[in-house]
């Protein structure tokens, strides 16, 4: 049995996710079975013997998918010769054309997904968010802890129209991947997957001492369906404005500002350069919040290359950095080149640290261009994401 296709890389791509979950294993979600792909002849040729089941028949197959270099399928065939090959073959000819009648009619199941972010936060939400297409709430709705430093758990809850499960977490990560990077540049705080390690914690009970311990989240309470509004916490307004200049203040609870939904809303109905540009900038702006939580260097250099790849998006209306900053906050030239040169370069091309990491004295003011690193550190931090939220208002005008 071999069948030859005449598709679009999209239509190319559903059949594919189609294919595979008609094969997969009903009761673990995976493909049971030895696999192989590699490019021959112009061709990408992929080689799979599976088990699966069809029309209450237990079939074995070897499968030899081979596509175009643009992710068009070419053909599907059956190199194994099983007992009967003609009633094989009209068998599997059977289940190859269901597979092209699901895609013709495009027959998507719904899903519900949950997917985790963590951060450490003096606060947590006191409740839920209902934003564009997803739920935003604490994992522990009863965490009062409060704690500085402490670890904070959230959720992102979607229900996601796919081709089976394994396809709707697919879309679920991908789709909570940019839902975090927004709300960690709307927030100011950096949202990250939680980590799956084995480290060392502090316990006090008879002695202190310290205990090796894994990290592994394991969520207890996992809803089967999409829960309701109000079911497991409180429904939360939002709160101040995403231009305050002071967006997490200690003692104050976590919430999320008045712009939110609306930030969502018109990126998602803006073009896909503006669309582009932003989820670029806010992955790395999310990076700078992550991997500069304790290394202002580090922090400056990704805000920098937040900036660089909305520039990066258009080089004729952007032109550079200093323009960039100068249009969007009206930044002199000096700080424009302190930030592009004493900083961000020294940093990527250098491996410099220079706002202060790698100084260890007790009893020393470290000064950078005559201005104490904490107030530069701070003023640079702040001129840049002005620069960026103001940048985004220009766009889509979440403001007005």
């Amino acid at each position: 049995m071999k069948r030859e296709f005449d598709l679009s890389a999209t239509q190319s791509q559903d059949f594919l996710r189609y294919f595979k979950a008609s094969i997969r294993n009903p009761k673990t979600g995976m493909i049971h079975g030895d696999g192989q792909g590699r490019f021959k002849d112009d061709f990408y040729e992929t080689e799979q013997s599976v088990s699966f089941e069809y029309k209450g028949k237990k079939l074995f197959v070897a499968w030899k998918v081979i596509q175009y270099p643009d992710g068009r399928l070419k053909s599907i065939e059956n190199t194994s010769a099983v007992g009967d090959a003609t009633e094989f073959d009209k068998l599997l000819t059977e289940f190859i054309s269901d597979i092209f009648e699901k895609v013709i009619n495009r027959k998507k199941e719904k899903f519900f997904q949950r997917t985790y972010l963590t951060t450490v936060y003096d606060e947590t939400l006191q409740g839920e968010y209902w934003i564009e297409g997803f739920r935003f709430a604490p994992l522990f709705p009863d965490d009062d802890c409060t704690l500085i430093n402490a670890e904070r758990i959230f959720v992102i809850d979607q229900s996601i129209e796919a081709v089976d499960r394994s396809h709707a977490t697919e879309i679920a990560r991908r789709n909570s991947s940019t839902i975090a990077s927004y709300l960690s540049f709307i927030l100011d705080l950096g949202l990250d997957e939680p980590e799956h390690e084995v480290k060392y914690f502090l316990h006090k009970e008879k002695d202190v001492e310290m205990l090796r311990n894994s990290t592994q989240l394991i969520d207890t309470n996992f809803p089967e369906k999409m829960p309701k509004k109000g079911e497991h916490c409180p429904h939360v307004t939002f709160e101040g404005s995403i231009y305050d200049t002071v967006r997490n203040i200690v003692g104050q609870p976590l919430t999320c500002p008045t712009e939110t939904r609306k930030i969502f809303r018109k990126v998602s109905e803006a073009s896909e350069e503006i669309q582009e540009a932003f989820n670029s900038a806010s992955r790395m702006y999310q990076l700078a919040l992550i991997l500069g939580k304790r290394r202002p260097s580090i922090r400056a250099a990704y805000q920098y290359g937040a900036i660089d790849s909305i520039i990066q998006s258009n080089k004729k209306k952007y032109k550079g950095f200093t323009v960039f900053m100068s249009r969007y906050a009206d930044t002199n030239k000096d700080l424009c080149e302190l930030i592009h040169s004493k900083i961000r370069s020294a940093h990527w091309h250098a491996g410099h640290l220079p706002l202060g990491e790698m100084r260890h004295e007790l009893d020393t003011i470290y000064e950078v261009s005559d201005m104490p690193i904490t107030m530069i550190s701070m003023e640079i931090q702040k001129i840049m994401r002005l620069a960026l939220i103001n940048w985004l208002d220009e766009q889509i005008a979440f403001s007005k």
